[in-house]
């Protein structure tokens, strides 16, 4: 093998090349991100995936994939075992894309170069369409900042309207929201033991979105906080107002004992209450290359 093979070993693999390096068919978990990958605990995908390796499972990584072409970034890697994760990556991406005046910014502070154009707008729904068009039967599991602000019905100040949760509007399987380690860990755990990951909605700081006259899963420990619909929200929106400050009073008051429960239409909405805030063990042996960073990315500029 060539020192320059043996550089690129040492990072999770991006290339099909670099699965079969590893004697790999497929990966189990395969992340997508909206930042270019760099192997760095400030980079929440590397962290994870570091975290999803440390627990004996095979991840491969695909930053900022090109989604305006016949999508061969999203194909290269072919189908995960497990599950895809898919994140916008340190910054939600409206943000990362636009100024407060709704004008484009001319620089991504996480693209290479800081090149902008490398990722879509709403990246997490983007991408998660896409891999549900590609691979329908293969569970989506979401995360990072975007995602975690998006989880219930919230103002976007971009298009100025109410959103639904990004649950709703990508087709994702499961949101991770906040400090995910220890719900991933969790995850992970339950699905090294063979639970299948449709059957997780009960995880702490999770949320799904159940199918028209699913039971809301319930945990013996935990009360329900009732959130208005978002058709309730989107007639009266003094009831979005309603929801909102109770669900960031209960946050703030550190009441980590209850589950929101809301409806999308004819879907009903769980989020499980918070985990524990991840310890420094938890991660301390989380093995990122720390200063040596891999730089990858595969979308077109635009």
């Amino acid at each position: 093998m060539s020192k320059s093979a043996e550089y690129i070993d040492r990072f999770l693999p991006m290339t099909a090349e670099e699965l079969r390096r590893r004697g790999w068919d497929r990966a189990d978990v395969i992340l997508i991100t909206a930042d270019a990958y760099v192997d760095h605990p400030s980079f929440g995908a590397a962290v994870v995936g570091r975290i999803i390796e440390r627990e004996g499972f095979r991840v491969a990584i695909v930053p900022q994939p090109n989604w305006r072409d016949d999508l061969r970034d999203f194909k290269k890697l072919g189908r995960p075992r497990l599950f895809f994760g898919v994140t916008a990556g340190c910054m939600d991406s409206m943000v990362n894309r636009y100024t407060a005046g709704r004008r484009l910014r001319s620089d991504d502070a996480y693209t290479p170069d800081g090149a902008p154009g490398f990722r879509p707008d709403y990246a997490v729904t983007t991408y998660t369409r896409i891999l549900k068009q590609l691979w329908p039967d293969v569970p989506v599991m979401i995360g990072g900042n975007e995602a975690s602000l998006r989880r219930v019905s919230h103002y976007d100040y971009w298009s100025d309207v109410i959103r639904p949760s990004v649950l709703a509007e990508s087709g994702a399987d499961l949101l991770v929201y906040g400090m995910g380690e220890l719900p991933l860990l969790e995850l992970l755990r339950l699905l090294a033991k063979g639970v299948p990951f449709a059957s997780l909605k009960t995880i702490a700081q999770t949320a799904v979105l159940l199918p028209e006259g699913a039971p809301l899963p319930k945990n013996a420990n935990w009360a329900d906080l009732r959130l208005h619909s978002h058709e309730e929200c989107l007639a009266d929106r003094t009831l979005y107002a309603a929801s909102t400050l109770r669900r960031w009073a209960r946050m703030l008051l550190r009441s980590d004992d209850r589950a929101a429960l809301a409806g999308y239409g004819r879907q009903g909405f769980a989020a499980a209450r918070r985990a524990p805030r991840p310890t420094v063990e938890v991660l301390a042996d989380t093995p990122v290359a720390g200063d040596v960073c891999a730089v990858e990315t595969g979308a077109g500029r635009g």
